[in-house]
């Protein structure tokens, strides 16, 4: 996680991107590969850091990394919540709202999180179509 997000810091997103997928494909076809991996491949632990990359002015990197979240997690609610924060935020209403409403459908069949989770996850996105279709 550290070598990934000082990878993105140093202005090296599409390395980091590209080492993450990597690893990522190594440890989902064998799970005895690098178990450091487990840690960072979680999906909180990718949230985190790319809330972190939207906090700071790097929009363009979170996107990135939101987009790999979806990818790597799409069962999940809150990728996509998130996938529609980095596309706001980067002025792409259009995704941001489709992505809202992916999260919404995925919602109905998430069953690994708490319904306070769901609820905020709810509130997010029903909050950001609402906004954005003005």
């Amino acid at each position: 996680n550290r070598n990934f997000m000082r990878l993105i810091n140093k202005g090296e997103s599409q390395k980091a991107i590209n080492e993450i997928k990597k690893a990522r494909d190594n440890y989902f076809s064998d799970s005895n590969y690098n178990s450091f991996f487990n840690g960072v491949l979680k999906e909180q632990v990718l949230n985190t850091n790319a809330h972190w990359l939207l906090d700071h002015d790097k929009q363009k990197d979170a996107l990135e990394i939101f987009k790999f979240v979806a990818e790597t997690y799409p069962e999940s609610p809150n990728a996509y919540d998130g996938l529609a924060d980095a596309f706001e935020a980067v002025g792409n209403n259009e995704e941001a709202i489709k992505n809202s409403e992916i999260a919404l459908k995925k919602l109905e069949k998430a069953t690994n999180s708490s319904q306070q989770f769901k609820e905020a996850i709810r509130n997010s996105a029903e909050e950001r179509i609402k906004r954005l279709k003005k």
